[in-house]
């Protein structure tokens, strides 16, 4: 297995900060592995403090404190990602671990339809990539909890036979 094979694995279930530390100096898998979603590329002759300089430096961008904690969808929507709570119109809402997982996912890929394979593996893991039922029902039980009326979803959006969406802000549904 390669680094672009484990970059590929991990970015299906994750979305931890990765360092590549490779043997190899050449440009252009380090171009490909920055382009799969690796946050830096460490050549052979790193000095272990320029390491540390670097994790520091991915950890401070991905900080909660370095961008904002709360998270706007609509006027409709909105999480506090310190805290984990999540309100509809002001209005607190209980999710369950899964629930709230499975919502950032689409938050944090907003705009974009995110397989239903991709969901499944995100939320649950590998060995639940077939399980569509599964995902069909949380979806239903998330959409009971944050949508006005969940037959007429205007934050979840599907898209039939491929996954699901959440619209970017200003969009229509």
């Amino acid at each position: 297995m390669n680094c672009f094979d484990i970059i590929s694995q991990i970015h299906n279930f994750s979305s931890v900060p990765l360092i590549v530390i490779s043997q190899s100096d050449d440009v252009l898998d380090k171009v490909k592995a920055l382009d799969m979603g690796a946050d830096d590329w460490v050549s052979p002759s790193f000095v272990p403090m320029e390491f540390i300089a670097k994790v520091n430096a991915i950890l401070r961008r991905r900080s909660p404190n370095n961008h904002d904690a709360f998270f706007f969808l609509h006027g409709k929507l909105s999480i506090n990602y310190d805290t984990r709570q999540v309100c509809i119109s002001g209005k607190p809402v209980k999710l369950t671990p899964i629930q709230y997982k499975l919502l950032c996912h689409l938050i944090e890929n907003q705009g974009r339809v995110c397989s239903t394979a991709e969901l499944l593996q995100h939320v649950w893991g590998p060995n639940y990539s077939d399980d569509r039922e599964l995902l069909k029902l949380s979806v239903y039980r998330l959409r009971s909890r944050i949508e006005e009326d969940p037959s007429n979803p205007e934050i979840i959006f599907n898209e039939r036979g491929i996954g699901y969406v959440i619209k970017a802000s200003g969009s229509s549904g």
